[in-house]
């Protein structure tokens, strides 16, 4: 009877890691709010929207996002936070945002300051890991 209670308790962890892997993988980011930029240091401050467009809720503390990257459509990414994020819980068809997430720019500051212009352009590529298993969210 023991054997069999840990091999249901096994069956159920691992259905338990798939959902939360493909709830994950369904995430949504995009910028939130308008940039601040600080010159000296080459960063700017941005907020992060995550939508969570599943029919289940995210209750997620083993969810890690991280090394979030802030992309021009056909380009290299320009700037990258290896800021991460945990302990974050999402409810079906809903959105958290990420406040303030400092990202070091690989650009000159004078083209970070024409891309502000084109704020609703930028994509944000974020890597989400849980229980090990690592993706990449490009959407």
């Amino acid at each position: 009877q023991i054997l069999g209670i840990v091999v249901l308790a096994s069956l159920y962890s691992v259905k338990k890691v798939t959902d939360l892997i493909n709830i994950s993988n369904q995430l949504q980011f995009k910028l939130f709010g308008f940039p601040s930029v600080n010159i000296s240091a080459k960063t700017i401050k941005v907020s992060v929207n995550v939508t969570n467009p599943t029919t289940y809720d995210l209750e997620a503390k083993y969810l890690h996002i991280k090394n979030i990257r802030l992309v021009l459509p056909g380009k290299k990414p320009f700037a990258y936070s290896v800021t991460e994020i945990t302990n974050i819980s999402i409810a079906a068809n809903s959105d958290y945002i990420v406040k303030n997430i400092i990202f070091k720019v690989h650009i000159g500051i004078i083209q970070v300051l024409q891309l502000i212009k084109d704020f609703k352009s930028i994509k944000v590529i974020a890597d989400v890991s849980a229980f090990g298993q690592s993706i990449s969210i490009t959407k």
